[in-house]
């Protein structure tokens, strides 16, 4: 699992360096698309942190 979150984090660093890329060139569009993503993210990460195992799906 350890692999998996090292993956996540490499991807989420990448879309919030390309998103400032974004800001800075003046492709705003981009930015706010990729920011968006990046937010979701995170709030979901924190959602899943909160939550303890085994009750966060339908069928527990």
């Amino acid at each position: 699992m350890e692999q998996v979150n090292a993956l996540r984090a490499i991807l989420v660093a990448g879309a919030v360096v390309a998103a400032l890329i974004c800001l800075a060139v003046g492709i705003w569009s981009a930015a706010v698309i990729l920011l968006v993503g990046v937010g979701a993210h995170a709030l979901l990460w924190r959602h899943l942190r909160r939550t303890p195992p085994g009750s966060s799906g339908p069928n527990s």
